[in-house]
């Protein structure tokens, strides 16, 4: 191109393509040759073009074989091999070129170790790192919009706060070995310290159930460093037991205490929860009631029988519920085996995925009885199925599964209905839905302890 300026300009133009049958795009930079022009769809390069212009304007035009979609960014920009071509008759000009060549070739193996933008950027994004008195003693980072910007805080207080969150990473990972140490003596059934949230999860979610169907409000849940507790009415309770014995201390029945109910659910065998009226109260006749076992209840008021006693009932018992302490002894012999999928360490409901959980001990030996759960939200295009292996085996014949739009479980059939104590017994999700899989599924395989 003798007879075409090189002016100063930026060898590199941006479009979104249009779609609607557009084929070509300008662009306004001299060039040599066809094979100097590079072009991007978005950040692939780009096939199925031609170039005209070659080198005799200022300017150059691309032709695409095929409309770009529409939306698409497409960047044309002049990328030149720095190749020496050709030989000047006067010796002195000829090592000028050569070495002008060699300096470019320099330059381009220095930048080709920098760190550098895109090619397919916007042009118009500064790339320029703060001056120094801002950047001294900083972390180098990005902006939402890829801009270079510095940390607000220095780097010896990054360094000591990445000491201090090692540290804290340490005192954790003591307090979950105890943890860990503290599930297995809290119960026989716990693996590890991971089944503590699951548990918890677990019992939440079938206490919210309970709460649901029988009208309580609201549903709170009590450490043993709550206790003791002064009970609501109309609350139901989500004892978590695993780590120390709860009280619940009960109001003094009388009018003012009727209509009086409250619900409960207890979490593990590990610790007694004790239910201890008012002075002069009782719990179906006695002057208190204990319960160590994964079991749901009730407890109401009633004075209409010549003496203030609080009705003891079970979750689940036909009829009214209402029953003594000896029967609910027999009653509180579930030991029922909560399983969660698809929930993040906060509890929020996520994708499930299928997958095998880790397995856990029976603590006691056990005769399923089967099935229950729900998930937060259906599955689409095919069902969410999935399986309980008892010492590596299916113990169903048709398994449970969450057909594709619903949320409900349907239990499946089983075939192995015991288990002895020390059985491996291990949770697995076999299919998700097709398109949608599904999330926050909370199950649990009823079981007795026989």
């Amino acid at each position: 191109m003798p007879d075409v300026p090189v002016p100063a300009i930026v060898p590199r133009e941006q479009y979104l393509a249009t779609g609607a049958g557009r084929v070509d795009y300008d662009f306004t930079f001299p060039f040599l040759s066809a094979e100097d022009i590079v072009v991007y769809l978005n950040v692939a390069p780009a096939d199925g073009f031609y170039i005209t212009g070659d080198g005799s304007a200022e300017s150059g035009t691309v032709h695409f074989g095929v409309s770009p979609v529409t939306g698409t960014l497409i960047t044309i920009m002049r990328k030149m091999d720095l190749v020496r071509e050709g030989n000047h008759v006067d010796a002195v000009v000829q090592d000028d070129f050569n070495r002008l060549t060699m300096l470019i070739q320099n330059l381009a193996e220095i930048t080709g170790r920098a760190l550098t933008a895109s090619e397919t950027d916007p042009p118009s994004l500064p790339m320029i790192v703060p001056p120094v008195a801002a950047r001294a003693n900083r972390v180098l980072g990005f902006d939402d919009d890829g801009k270079p910007q510095v940390s607000t805080l220095s780097l010896g207080q990054l360094e000591a706060g990445i000491s201090g969150a090692t540290e804290q990473a340490g005192i954790a990972t003591t307090q979950a070995g105890i943890a860990t140490t503290k599930a297995g003596e809290a119960a026989a059934d716990a693996a590890d310290a991971d089944l503590h949230r699951i548990a918890a999860q677990a019992a939440a979610a079938q206490a919210e159930a309970f709460a649901a169907a029988v009208g309580f409000d609201p549903i709170i849940r009590v450490l043993p460093g709550d206790s003791p507790i002064a009970a609501q009415n109309g609350a139901f309770y989500v004892f978590e037991n695993l780590a120390g014995a709860i009280t619940c201390q009960m109001p003094q029945i009388g009018p003012s205490a009727e209509p009086y109910k409250l619900g409960w659910s207890v979490m593990s065998e590990a610790y007694p929860v004790t239910f201890q009226p008012h002075a002069g109260d009782t719990v179906n006749g006695l002057a208190s009631a204990v319960v160590q076992s994964v079991v749901h209840g009730q407890l109401d008021a009633d004075d209409n029988t010549g003496t203030d006693d609080w009705l003891f009932r079970i979750f689940n018992k036909p009829g009214t519920n209402t029953v003594g302490i000896g029967e609910a002894k027999a009653e509180m012999k579930a030991y029922d085996l909560p399983f969660v999928a698809g929930y993040d360490a906060d509890g929020t409901a996520e994708t499930c995925e299928v997958k095998a959980f880790p397995p856990m001990a029976l603590g006691r030996d056990v005769t399923f009885e089967g099935f229950a759960g729900k998930l937060a939200s259906a599955p689409a295009g095919a069902a969410l199925i999935f399986d309980i292996e008892l010492n590596g085996v299916t113990i169903f014949s048709v398994k449970p599964q969450v057909a594709a739009g619903a949320t409900a479980i349907t239990a499946g059939t089983l075939s192995t209905t015991q288990g002895a104590a020390g059985d491996r017994i291990q949770f697995k999700v076999t299919q998700v839905g097709s398109t949608t899989p599904g999330s926050g599924l909370i199950a649990t395989l009823k079981a007795r302890v026989r």
